[in-house]
């Protein structure tokens, strides 16, 4: 009896022996298993990683060969353009592809020359910038020196060297730094209304000279010792309404004079 308890307990315990090596196989089997699927997901990652590197490598040598800008065509409203507005667009080896057109036309716009700009990329490699060119409105002179300026009082290069155009002499007192755009659109808007005005007619005067002196500002120089002091643009049609009546009374009566200073508005001084 007691031997017939003694075999059950020994079959029982290399049963149990039996099946721990068992589960001990079976996890080792897992093991292998997990371990080579992780292997297998690591490797498909290390091939997507080397086919997109791949990829990305011709897509970039494609894009430097075609893509980039090889070229830029100006459509610009005058016959020459300045170097300095063309070497103003920096591209820096840039492709088409990611070419910031608003930058290059607020790059483009900061020059006083520039009236409007858009700019358009045309595929593969090309980029077109259509430009409006401020035409000069007034031509300054300072002895031998000339500028000329746009319709907003800033100093541009003149590309029309046939255009007709204003011209307004500073004094010995002054320079051209003695200028801004306010003054200058002041010098433009006395001009042009002074021709609508007819006022050479209606003085039945040929001709005269605009002069700009800091201190006493624009004047009409009849010749090389009479003037006209028109100031500035502050009821100008007044001032000449009134210098067509003292100079009709200047001229009727032979009065001599240096100056007809208008800048008092109802008051007329005669030097």
């Amino acid at each position: 009896m007691k031997k017939t308890i003694w075999s059950s307990k020994a079959r029982l315990k290399n049963n149990k022996k039996s099946s721990i090596k068992t589960n001990r196989k079976q996890n080792r089997s897992k093991q292998l298993e997990q371990l080579k699927n992780n292997l297998l997901v690591s490797s498909n990652i290390l091939l997507f990683i080397a086919v997109i590197f791949t990829v990305s490598f011709f897509a970039i040598r494609f894009a430097d060969n075609y893509l980039s800008v090889s070229s830029i065509t100006f459509n610009h409203s005058t016959k020459i353009l300045s170097d300095e507005i063309r070497d103003s667009v920096q591209l820096n080896g840039d492709t088409l592809f990611f070419m910031d057109t608003d930058a290059i036309e607020k790059q483009l716009l900061n020059n006083p020359e520039v009236e409007s700009v858009r700019v358009n990329k045309q595929w593969p490699n090309k980029l077109k910038i259509d430009l409006e060119i401020y035409t000069a409105m007034l031509q300054i002179k300072k002895d031998s020196r000339e500028y000329f300026i746009n319709s907003k009082g800033k100093q541009i290069n003149d590309y029309d060297s046939n255009a007709t155009m204003p011209l307004l002499y500073l004094s010995q007192e002054t320079n051209i730094n003695d200028l801004n755009p306010k003054i200058n659109i002041d010098f433009i808007n006395i001009i042009d209304f002074i021709n609508e005005y007819d006022l050479n007619k209606k003085m039945k005067m040929t001709t005269w000279n605009y002069v700009y002196n800091k201190n006493t500002g624009i004047s009409l120089h009849i010749n090389e010792r009479q003037r006209i002091i028109l100031g500035n643009s502050d009821q100008l049609e007044f001032k000449l309404i009134n210098l067509q009546k003292v100079f009709s009374t200047i001229m009727l009566e032979k009065i001599d004079f240096k100056e007809i200073d208008l800048r008092y508005n109802s008051k007329i001084v005669l030097r």
